[in-house]
């Protein structure tokens, strides 16, 4: 939900509604100093790889000057997103990004009443991009954590008289196809492994070939209950991208634990195929 908000004396430039999701912008907004933003009460979480989170656009009000984004703790909450340091945001008027800066770039379309904006950032690929009624755009930002920039929360700001969003952390459906997105990562990261495992196989049977006498001693390549260097390192990389929507709902632990589990499945698999190879390759010897 929202949480923090900027407020201008004794009242409020925004007023929230009794589930602290629908923003409603009630400041004078006649100019750039009347804007306003509110960011929510938590930070992105660092055991969730992929983030997502979409904003309605109830009414655009009087000029669309609506901006969502992404933004530090300490970023002042009196303009739009991107507009500041460590700030990042996409805007519904022209349909241009701003990151640290009041200065945009042309991105996607603009947005009004009745769109619904979604903001993605993938920790993996360290990117952030938008979407508009669930169809994704370009990634629009890269490089988004840094030793300047450790944690990140939701932003939106409003402008003008009349502008109200209501936003959606996951409570309900998203219009964006996260499931279509994740198969699409495991897709790539799958092949990606079974490559890697190919490429094992291989290395091993050229081993082979090079020390016949292994006969006596199969195990000293793949030592039980030892993992081969960088192999671990390797899985566990790709593994948290392959299957980043399982943090959406399991602790760190549990996840942490699948992955183990998962590493040691794969690696027994690969090493009784290295056997095999070693075993045929030794009886054609001796044939």
């Amino acid at each position: 939900e929202w949480l923090e908000k900027k407020k201008r004396f004794d009242w409020g430039d925004l007023e929230l509604d009794h589930y602290s999701l629908r923003v409603v912008y009630r400041g004078l907004g006649r100019s750039d100093e009347d804007a306003a933003a509110i960011r929510s009460n938590f930070f992105i979480p660092k055991d969730v790889l992929v983030y997502y989170f979409e904003i309605e656009i109830i009414n655009e009000g009087q000029d669309g000057y609506i901006g969502v984004g992404l933004c530090s703790s300490d970023v002042e909450l009196d303009r739009l997103p991107g507009w500041e340091n460590c700030s990042l945001g996409y805007h519904g008027d022209d349909g241009h990004i701003f990151r640290d800066s009041g200065t945009g770039i042309p991105y996607g379309p603009s947005y009004k009443t009745g769109d619904i904006i979604g903001v993605c950032f993938n920790r993996k690929d360290n990117s952030v991009f938008f979407t508009k009624n669930g169809l994704p755009n370009l990634t629009a930002f890269k490089n988004i954590m840094s030793k300047r920039i450790k944690n990140l929360k939701p932003v939106v700001g409003l402008r003008t008289l009349g502008e109200e969003i209501l936003a959606n952390f996951g409570k309900e459906p998203f219009i964006f196809d996260l499931n279509q997105y994740s198969y699409i990562l495991l897709s790539k990261i799958t092949w990606r492994i079974n490559e890697y495992n190919r490429i094992l196989l291989v290395q091993e049977k050229i081993n082979i070939k090079k020390n016949k006498n292994r006969s006596n001693n199969l195990n000293t390549h793949f030592p039980e209950g030892e993992i081969l260097p960088g192999v671990e390192t390797f899985f566990l990389h790709q593994i948290d991208t392959v299957l980043f929507h399982l943090c959406l709902d399991y602790s760190s632990e549990i996840f942490h634990q699948f992955c183990c589990l998962y590493i040691t499945e794969r690696l027994k698999n690969i090493r009784i195929q290295c056997l095999i190879v070693d075993r045929n390759f030794l009886n054609t010897e001796m044939s």
